[in-house]
This record gives C-alpha cells, structure tokens and sequence, in this order.
C-alpha cells in the first residue's frame, strides 16, 4: 500500500511538468460570514467539494456526490435506500452531520440517512476527515460532514432550475430563488425527487437467476429550505434558516423475497430543522450565537411513529490577540427529547458542552492549533476531550508548497437513544466509547497541482457492539477496536489554448480490527469489521472546450466481509459513470444541458448482500439560470 500511495502521489507530481503554458481552472467561491470551523484545525485533513465536482452531481444525492469525489464508503441497502457512511473505519453513527454548526444525526439511531440529503440544497460541503471531537463533541470518532446554505449577498432577482428525467422512472425538479434587497437577503430552494426505480436485475438468490423487475422499491421525496438574513450593518448579521422534508417510500426488499407481496414494507418520513444566528464582528472580536431545532419523525411499516427531537442554544466568541495568535470560547446547551413505543416511556437528555481553541502562528513556518472539550451529558461523564495539530511548510515559494500536517486526540460518543433505552435490549449501564487518534501527512501544491497523503492511527475502547442473548440482542462495551490507514488524493487542472483538463483521483486503505474477543468462542479477533472496505479508489476526468464539457467518473470498491469472523464476503466492484454537457445561452444567460449514462459497464454488484443495485441507465438534465 506505501508503494501504490507513493506512486499516485509522484504520478501526480510529474504532471505538473506538462503544459508550460497552462492556466488554472477558476471555480466559484461561496463566501461564509462566521467564524470557520477549519481556522482551529491545523493538522486535520478537510475536503470542500468544490463547484465542478457539484455540477456533475446537481441532481443526486449527497451519498452520490461524495461518493464520487471522495474515498468515503457508503452501505446502501439498495439504489436510493437508507445510505450510511463509514469514514475510516469507523461505523455510521462515528461520523457527526452538521447543517449550519447543528447537528442533525438521529438521537435515537445517532446517524443520518444520506440518501435523502439532495446535494442540489447545499451551497458548502467539507469533509473533516478523522477525529474531531474537541470541535464538533460527541459522534465525530471518525470524522465529520459539514454542511452549509447561504443566502448569497447580491442585489436583485437570482433563479436556477433544474429538473432530469432518468431510467426507471426518475423525475427530480429544482428551484432556488435568491432575493437581495439592500439588507436582506432571501433564498428559498424547493426540490421534489421520484422514481419507480424498478430495474431489471439477476436474481441469484432464486433458482435458474432470473431476470426480474425490482419490487417495492419506489422513491418519493419532497424538501423545501428557506433562508432569510438581515445585514443591518457590515459587521452585524441575524439570518434564519428554516428546512423541511418528507420522503414515503418502499423499502427494497431481500432478492429472495423480491415476488413476494406479504413481505414488502413502507417507511415514512419527516424532518423539520430550524437554525437561527445573530454574528457581530468588533474591534473587540467577533461574537456569534446560535438557537436550534431539530424535530425527526418516522413511521415504519404503519407501525407506531418514532418521535425524536432536540434544541441547542450555543454562544462563541472569537478573538484575534495578534497577528500570531486568535482564540475561540464558547459553551452549548442540548435538550434532546424521544418518544418510541419499544422504549416503555418518553426519554430526555441534557448535554452542555464548554470549548475553547486557539490558533498560534509559532513561527513562520510553523502553526499550531489547540482545542479544548468537555461535556456533560445526564447519567454520564465523556472524557475530557483536547487536540493539537500542527502544520510545518518544508518548502514555500513562488511556484510551490509543500507542508507536514499532525494532529492528536482525544474522541468520544455517547450511546444513542436506541443503545439505552430500546427494549427488549436496552443497556442503560453502557459507557461512552472514547479513544486516541493520530494523524500525519504531506501536502503539496502548486499553481495546478493539490495532492495530499496522509496515514492515521486510532485506539477505540468500549466499542458498542449488539449480542445475541438467545431471544433478544443487547449492547455492550465489549470491543477494543484498532484502525490504520492511509489516504491519498490529487487534483491536477490546466487549459490547453481552449481545453480545460481536469484530473482528480483519491484511494484509501483502511485496516479496521477488533482486537478483543467477545468471550472464549469468539473468532473476531484480529478480523475486519463487517462492511469495511480495505480498499477504495475514485478516478475522475473532466475537460471543458468551448460550450461543451464531459467528464469520467469512475470508482473502485473493495471486497467487504459480511461476518464478524471474515468468513464470507461481498466481491469488490467497479462502476463508471460518463457525463456529457453543453451550455447556451438564453436571454442573455448562460444555461446547461447534461446526459448522464451511469454504470456504463452495466456490472452487476451488491452494495449489501442479497440487495438488487441497477445496471447501465441514463439521466437527461437541463439547468437554467436567470437573473435581474
């Protein structure tokens, strides 16, 4: 694996000596007023997916575009089914989701289903790679997704539509509508998704592998976001954000039960998340407060509603003492309330989190980030959770830039609602699972070049892991689980006359162990955790000539062991996905066209076992954009 990660990393070296004369590919820039997460994370590895990469995306979800341009794994329990990501090794509840500094992870399940997050709603998208519990607190064990929307500062009347049409009886529409009038700002975005997603597929769990149509597998999602800011003033900012969502949809059953009516299910969904936050910016520093909610709702199978919701209230304040040094402060207070039948009666937690960072410019060749955490959480004591992550530039100049970053913490999750309170199983004795992370690695860029290889380490005790007690499952802190890694991820651009090349690739190796056996029978020890790829690369090409742009989109899974014992696995697979475009113009405003042939190989995989995924189809799309 060094070998390979040393050679992507030189491979994209050495293309910076092509096209001496070349110009770097511009990309839109999303300005954000607040105080950035990534200003007290020197020494992590974050990724913002950036302008081109979202718009070969517009229309998918957000599992579809990171899945595309990041080296993040995702378990899908069919195409368009509930997707959960696991981010070095870890599960799906270690990956914290933020929408506008809120987190939006279940409490009950204490993770968030990406496949009905269009990227279409989102203005910002970062990766936080590895541990990040001392800035975000408890679910970052393995990294974190941020998410932001933004009403974007700008006079008059902005409109963009979209809408595509695919196989199976996709229909997805669009609207965002941007408003700016001296010191409001207005954005309302509304986005509608269906499909009867019934494809064709082998079916290999029946006699004879029949050709069948997929069954109970119909997508209806509907989501509206509507953001309005008021700028009084150029260091003083009140925006509200308000979002709601609702998908009904069949829940994609087992290929042995594909034909079978009395087995198919349904499950239902609503989501209502509000954010509001007042920003001032002072000679004395920069002051921010914040106030959400978060209300989640489902319905599976017409059975009784699982009802969760939680409140935040947070203040920080952020301060540059010098030109060496900054410091961040604050404290937040979270109220999360459930209501599930199986959990015998209403559940409640109170968490209060109290942080502080700082950001030392040592020398000039050398940063330093420090941050500091501590909750408190009813019925429990999470550790005290610091990191320091340093950045050293080895080399700077006019043409290049190359820097060793390192990073330490400390991590922890509390157990979700489920893990607590479900019965039969619940375990109100669990512990917090906590550990140690490490992290180091190079980065080097230049005028065209950005490639980064970074190799990780974490110890994780009090894993939760669900037992078999004979008539029920149950939780507990049995499992020390040890992972290493190493990431590596390049993007090289240029333009030849009137050609714009574009090349981005990114590969993971991910070594997820458990190193404790449950009791004397069990054989897991030193094995794979289930559903952890070792492997996983994206290879993706884009050009640009004239009005016409295409682009190559190819990714690499790994085999993942299905068992806690590495007996049995799923075969890796290879998917390519080909996207051609062309933009005109209309009322003096540029627009777009776009085919998209998706599995254009047509391999027949398993992101889950015996679940269905489609074959080659095709997506038609038109984007258009106006504006006053």
């Amino acid at each position: 694996m060094r070998r390979l990660l040393t050679i992507l990393f030189f491979t994209f070296c050495s293309l910076d000596a092509i096209a001496q004369e070349a110009d770097s590919i511009l990309l839109d820039a999303v300005e954000i007023f607040g105080i950035p997460a990534s200003k007290y994370a020197s020494g992590s590895s974050i990724v913002r997916i950036d302008s081109v990469a979202k718009a070969s995306q517009v229309n998918g979800s957000l599992q579809d575009l990171l899945q595309q341009e990041t080296s993040l794994y995702f378990k899908e329990y069919g195409y368009g089914m509930v997707s959960s990501i696991s981010m070095r090794g870890t599960s799906s509840s270690h990956t914290a989701v933020l929408w506008n500094g809120l987190n939006i992870n279940s409490p009950t399940l204490g993770s968030t289903d990406f496949s009905n997050l269009p990227a279409f709603m989102f203005d910002e998208v970062q990766v936080h790679y590895g541990g990040g519990s001392s800035l975000y607190g408890s679910d970052a064990l393995g990294g974190s997704i941020t998410l932001q929307s933004n009403a974007p500062e700008q006079e008059g009347l902005q409109l963009q539509a979209s809408q595509t049409i695919g196989s199976f009886g996709q229909l997805f529409s669009g609207i965002k509508a941007n408003i700016g009038l001296q010191d409001w700002q207005l954005a309302t975005t509304v986005y509608r998704n269906t499909a009867e997603n019934n494809f064709p597929f082998e079916n290999t769990a029946r006699y004879g592998l029949p050709e069948e149509r997929q069954e109970n597998a119909d997508l209806h999602n509907f989501g509206v976001m509507q953001e309005i800011s008021y700028q009084p003033a150029s260091n003083k900012r009140l925006s509200l954000n308000a979002w709601y969502e609702e998908s009904e949809n069949g829940v994609l059953p087992l290929m042995s039960n594909n034909l079978k009516e009395e087995t198919y299910e349904r499950i239902e969904d609503t989501h209502l998340r509000l954010s509001m936050q007042y920003q001032q910016q002072e000679r004395w520093g920069h002051l921010q407060a914040t106030a959400g909610f978060v209300r989640d709702q489902q319905i599976y199978d017409q059975q009784a509603p699982i009802i969760a919701q939680h409140t935040l209230a947070r203040l920080q304040y952020d301060k540059n003492l010098s030109e060496r040094l900054s410091i961040k402060v604050g404290s937040d207070w979270r109220y999360v309330k459930a209501a599930v039948e199986s959990y015998e009666q209403i559940r409640f937690q109170h968490r209060v989190d109290a942080f502080a960072s700082a950001n030392y410019q040592a020398l000039e060749w050398w940063k330093l980030s420090l941050n500091l955490r501590q909750s408190w959480v009813s019925g429990y004591d999470p550790p005290f959770s610091p990191s320091l992550g340093s950045e050293i530039l080895l080399l700077n100049n006019n043409t290049q830039q190359l820097s060793l970053k390192s990073q330490v913490a400390r991590n922890y999750r509390v157990p979700t609602f489920n893990d607590l309170y479900w019965q039969p199983g619940g375990n109100p004795e669990l512990n917090a699972e906590n550990g140690w992370s490490y992290e180091s690695g190079l980065h080097y860029q230049t005028k065209r070049l950005n490639t980064e290889v970074t190799y990780y380490h974490s110890d994780m005790e009090d894993w939760i892991v669900w037992l078999d007690q004979g008539t029920f499952w149950r939780p507990q802190n049995f499992r020390n689980v040890v992972v290493n890694g190493i990431e590596g991820r390049g993007q090289y651009q240029f333009t030849l006359k009137k050609l714009k090349l574009r090349f981005s690739s990114s590969y993971a190796f991910t070594s997820s162990l458990n190193k404790v056996p449950i009791n004397e029978y069990d054989r897991s020890e030193n094995k794979q955790l289930p559903y952890v790829p070792r492997h996983r690369l994206t290879f993706n090409t884009h050009a640009e000539w004239r009005e016409w742009s295409t682009g190559l989109l190819s990714q690499w899974t790994s085999q993942r062991f299905l068992t806690t014992t590495n007996e049995s696995a799923l075969e890796g697979y290879a998917l390519v996905n080909l996207r051609l475009s062309r933009t005109f113009e209309w009322w003096k405003t540029q627009h777009a066209v776009s085919l998209r042939i998706n599995n254009i190989l047509n391999t027949d995989y398993q992101n889950v076992a015996r679940r269905a995924m489609p074959g080659r189809n095709y997506q038609l799309s038109i984007q258009l954009h106006f504006s006053d």
